[in-house]
């Protein structure tokens, strides 16, 4: 059990901290980033046919 209070304590801290929050921020900010170039991945192969469609 003291393991989940001091889980507890430090994401109260991580709520606090404004540190914390910039680089939380940041990580969702580049999660987005890395979704949208993966789409645009995604449409770019599925215009070209594939690469493996393509190779054939």
């Amino acid at each position: 059990m003291p393991i989940q209070v001091n889980k507890l304590l430090c994401l109260g801290d991580l709520k606090n901290n404004p540190m914390a929050q910039e680089i939380l921020e940041k990580i969702e900010k580049s999660k987005r980033c890395i979704e949208k170039l993966q789409q645009r991945n995604f449409e770019t192969l599925e215009k070209e046919g594939g690469l493996g469609e393509k190779r054939s």
